[in-house]
């Protein structure tokens, strides 16, 4: 709604730009275990572990939480 909202506004060319593209982000083995387990062991919410270990998006977190939660391995990023 926002963006037609916007379209309607500026036209076409400039809702380009309300699209913005996070950077890659690589995260260490141990920041990821301490994420996961802040939400399934203390039950914070996804906002609240996302905010304090500064993760880029709920969907990172929660492809964590699954690799967790069917233990898999949950291994440092990097980017190849």
């Amino acid at each position: 709604m926002i963006q037609r909202l916007e379209h309607r506004l500026f036209g076409f060319r400039d809702l380009r730009h309300t699209y913005v593209k996070v950077p890659w982000t690589s995260y260490p083995e141990e920041l990821k275990i301490s994420a996961v387990k802040a939400v399934v062991d203390n039950a914070k919410s996804l906002n609240e572990v996302i905010e304090t270990f500064s993760i880029s998006s709920h969907s990172v977190l929660r492809q964590w939480i699954s690799k967790y939660t069917s233990r898999e391995d949950i291994k440092s990023t990097s980017k190849s």
